[in-house]
C-alpha cells in the first residue's frame, strides 16, 4: 500500500523537508492517518526488536574465553551490534507530533459518538495451536485496518458462535458503518461472557450514532446501576448529556 512505504520512508528518514513537513502536518490534522501511523510503526517496531534479540542471542559474549583473539572479534561484534541497535532506535523511536485533542466534550453535545467512540485495539497474538494461528491472522489484519482480509481467516473457523469472534466481527461491521448488524450481534453476548461489559458499551455508542437518544438514555441508565466499571465515568457522562435532550 502507498501509505505504508510512506510511513517507512518516514520512520527511515528518507523524505525531504518538503515531504516531511506535509506529512507531520497530515499526522497533526488527521486522526485516522495518525493511527494508521502509530499502528504500523509499532508493528514495524515489535518485528525490529524480535529480530534484533535473536542476533543478540547469536552473539552473545561467552562467560569464559581463554582465546583473546576469538574474545576480541566477540567485542568488534558486540560493538557494532550496539551501533546497529542504537540507529534502530533512532529511526524506530522517532516520535511524531502529538495526536490532535479531542474536541472539548462540552462544545460539541451534536454528536456524542464522536467525542467517545475509540475502536477496539484487538487481542495481543498467541500463535498456539492451528485454529488459534487462524484466528491470530485474522486478527493481525484486523489490528492493521484490513477488515475483508480478516473476515475471510475468520469465517474459515467452524464455531461461529464463539463470543470472541461474535464481539470482533462486531467491531469490523462498526469500523464499515454497519451499525445495525453490529448492534445485532452483540446482543447475543449474556453476562456470562467477558465481552459482556464491552458489548454493552459499544451498544451504547450505536445507539448514539443512530440518534437514538432516549434508548441510549435507558440503556447508559441501566449501565450505571449495574455491576459493572467498564467506562463507568463515561457512560455517567453521556447520561448527563443525554438528560439535558428534551424527550
Amino acid at each position: 500500500m502507498k501509505e505504508f512505504n510512506e510511513f517507512d520512508a518516514y520512520i527511515n528518514d528518507e523524505l525531504n523537508e518538503s515531504e516531511k513537513k506535509s506529512f507531520e502536518q497530515r499526522l497533526q490534522e488527521d486522526i485516522d492517518f495518525y493511527e494508521a501511523f502509530e499502528s504500523h510503526r509499532n508493528i514495524v517496531l515489535g518485528l525490529e526488536t524480535y529480530h534484533l534479540k535473536n542476533i543478540l542471542k547469536e552473539h552473545k559474549l561467552p562467560s569464559n574465553n581463554k582465546n583473546p583473539k576469538k574474545y576480541g572479534k566477540y567485542i568488534v561484534s558486540a560493538i557494532v551490534l550496539a551501533i546497529a541497535a542504537t540507529l534502530i532506535g533512532i529511526a524506530l523511536l522517532k516520535k511524531p507530533p502529538q495526536k490532535p485533542p479531542k474536541p472539548a466534550k462540552e462544545n460539541n453535545d451534536k454528536n456524542i459518538f464522536a467525542l467517545y467512540y475509540e475502536t477496539d485495539p484487538g487481542l495481543p497474538s498467541k500463535m498456539g495451536f492451528s485454529k488459534q494461528i487462524v484466528f491470530d491472522k485474522g486478527m493481525i489484519q484486523y489490528k492493521i485496518k484490513n477488515y475483508n482480509r480478516a473476515l475471510e481467516h475468520w469465517n474459515a473457523l467452524e464455531n461461529q458462535n464463539n463470543d470472541t469472534l461474535i464481539y470482533y466481527k462486531a467491531m469490523i461491521d462498526i469500523n464499515t458503518g454497519n451499525y445495525s448488524k453490529a448492534y445485532s450481534d452483540l446482543q447475543k453476548l449474556d453476562e456470562k461472557s467477558e465481552f459482556y461489559p464491552k458489548a454493552q458499551w459499544y451498544k451504547l455508542l450505536i445507539l448514539l450514532k443512530e440518534k437514538k437518544e432516549q434508548e441510549a438514555k435507558a440503556l447508559s441508565k441501566e449501565l450505571i446501576s449495574s455491576k459493572s466499571n467498564y467506562r463507568l465515568e463515561d457512560i455517567k457522562e453521556i447520561y448527563q448529556r443525554l438528560s439535558k435532550i428534551r424527550e
